[in-house]
């Protein structure tokens, strides 16, 4: 387009916002702020920003892609694609040196992390933006992404030793149960976009997410069951898994490609082992006792490196690849554990005495020592025994 002489760009026209200040010295002024062109046009922009970083727009069916999977709009995209390649785009065949390929995948690594950064919402408003979408996949993708960032990691039940003391405002935000409302609107938001029959992209990217708070849970506790609101949770939890399992393969398995492969099988070998039925920490305990198998089998790989959360890796894949691709029990075993198995496979759970079940439970809980406070650090462990008692 022309413009012009001495106008700004169409990359820095976009980045650009105009906010008033004042100081006591100077009194009222403006002053121009410059953002990055993502952030400014936010949702369609942080899509295409993270759609452009991993060169999905260099394919022969990008526009469609981009449109049907990643819910860019077609008239934003046709705009601002050249904008996008000039911004956050790799020159064709720009050779890269080892720093500059570490940056750049540095760079990737942050667009995937900031498509979920958003103004912060009420959820009146985006329970509202729910009801009002009538099946619009735009509308509900951006209620979507705020809603998500907006979750919290799932709670312990009140009562259990911590250590943290609720602040006024967490107290609040329980009053008003605000998290058990954005859940809500994460459900319906993926549940819409999921039976809408496109999306797979907004959805692994938001679902991920998702994952990843229960999983932080998760390390600490048994099943998000044992939360707060823990039907909540495993609500959103089982469709997840649900939406998952039906992705197309270039969408579901993609992130766990990077992480690992072969994990199904590596769970199905470790089960057989242990019988049929185990618990997380059995199987993560096999896994660690039998190394030998995962480095004779070219098909399996496991990532030992940590996230930040200072998780090994491999332990989020093999809960990813359980969750998808096996069965856990309704009830906790007889030591306090959920215990996964074979989906379509008989559940021993349901054969115990509910009483006894819980007897036992309590036990349990009263000889483990208490959870830990979020951002506690975890003291030294002993070595797991395959068949003992879960923490």
């Amino acid at each position: 387009r022309a413009r012009a002489p001495g106008s700004a760009t169409p990359v820095a026209a976009a980045a650009m916002a105009i906010v008033a200040t004042s100081s006591p010295d100077t009194g009222p002024s403006v002053a121009i702020v410059v953002r990055e062109p993502a952030e400014a046009l936010t949702e369609d922009g942080r899509l295409l920003q993270m759609f452009v970083a991993r060169g999905k727009h260099k394919q022969p069916d990008a526009r469609e892609r981009a449109t049907k999977d990643w819910l860019i709009r077609e008239g934003f995209y046709d705009e601002w694609l050249d904008v996008f390649i000039e911004r956050y785009g790799q020159k064709d065949g720009a050779e890269l040196s080892k720093s500059e390929a570490e940056r750049r995948r540095q760079e990737i690594r942050e667009s995937c992390e900031s498509i979920l950064v958003a103004v912060k919402r009420e959820v009146a408003e985006l329970e509202k933006s729910v009801q009002d979408a009538a099946g619009d996949v735009h509308k509900l993708r951006d209620a979507l992404m705020s809603a998500v960032k907006d979750l919290q990691t799932p709670r312990r039940r009140l009562g259990l030793p911590s250590g943290t003391v609720m602040t006024e405002e967490d107290i609040m935000k329980l009053k008003q149960q605000r998290q058990a409302r954005l859940r809500d609107v994460v459900f319906h938001c993926l549940q819409g976009i999921w039976l809408s029959g496109c999306g797979g992209e907004v959805l692994q990217v938001c679902m991920s997410h998702v994952q990843k708070l229960i999983f932080k849970f998760e390390d600490r506790a048994d099943d998000v069951r044992d939360a707060v609101s823990g039907d909540s949770w495993q609500k959103l939890k089982s469709l997840v898994c649900e939406i998952e399992g039906e992705l197309p393969e270039s969408a579901a398995k993609k992130h766990v490609e990077i992480e690992g492969k072969g994990t199904k099988k590596l769970v199905q070998r470790a089960l057989e082992d242990l019988g049929g039925k185990a618990s997380t920490q059995e199987i993560f305990q096999w896994v660690q006792e039998h190394q030998e198998f995962v480095e004779s089998n070219s098909s399996i790989r496991i990532n030992l490196n940590r996230n930040k959360a200072d998780v090994e890796i491999w332990r989020n894949t093999i809960r990813n690849a359980l969750s998808i691709n096996f069965q856990k029990s309704a009830r906790k075993r007889a030591d306090g554990c959920y215990v996964w198995f074979n989906k379509g496979a008989e559940d021993d759970t349901l054969l115990q005495p509910l009483a006894d079940v819980s007897a036992k439970a309590e036990q349990s809980d009263a000889q483990s020592p208490p959870a830990l406070a979020d951002g506690e650090a975890a003291p030294a462990a002993e070595p797991t025994v395959v068949g003992a008692v879960e923490a």
